[in-house]
């Protein structure tokens, strides 16, 4: 029997991070949750970089500035508890990377979980602010009521965006049961 490939959507976009986003970049976690990305971005920036992380539960915000604590770079996170929808209101011009982890925290209450509504402000936020070359990741679960929304939304907004100004990848499982997780990621161009 042949190894298995180990592939997952989370490897994926971190796979496509560690490509676009170099030591002194902007980048921003529009949904903090356990830290895990803001960590990963963290590292890619380095210490003169900048990570902007939000969530727009306190629970999330601890625990990602919990997890910070693991990593030298820490000192360069901003934590603010906000809704993704409301990012405009930061100075995030000039971003490489926007990173969303949809659904609900993991571990958290699974009735609070991101919306289609306020995911497609966001997004469209995101994609005005992000350089050119830079990129929009977001894992997608369509296994739950609001995540079902939200891929149908995010699956009819993506094909109408200019190909001649963006770049739209959606990596989908056709053999895996019950509604898998996958990436959408947009690079601007």
């Amino acid at each position: 029997m042949a190894e298995r490939l180990y592939l997952n959507g989370q490897t994926v976009v971190d796979r496509v991070l560690s490509a676009v986003v170099k030591p002194g970049d902007l980048v921003v976690d529009c949904t903090a949750g356990n830290g895990h990305d803001t960590l990963t971005l963290a590292r890619l920036v380095g210490p003169r970089g900048r990570v902007v992380a939000l969530d727009i539960q306190p629970e999330a915000l601890a625990s990602t500035r919990e997890r910070l604590k693991e990593q030298p770079y820490g000192g360069n996170v901003e934590l603010h508890q906000m809704d993704h929808q409301d990012l405009e209101e930061l100075d995030l011009s000039g971003a490489r990377a926007f990173v969303f982890n949809l659904g609900y925290l993991p571990g958290g209450d699974k009735l609070r979980t991101t919306r289609a509504d306020t995911t497609m402000r966001a997004l469209q936020s995101c994609l005005d602010r992000v350089v050119s070359g830079g990129v929009v990741t977001l894992m997608v679960y369509p296994g739950h009521g609001e995540g079902t929304r939200e891929h149908w939304a995010l699956s009819t907004f993506v094909k109408e965006l200019d190909q001649n100004q963006f770049d739209v990848v959606r990596m989908d499982f056709p053999n895996r049961k019950n509604h898998s997780p996958y990436p959408l990621i947009i690079q601007k161009l």
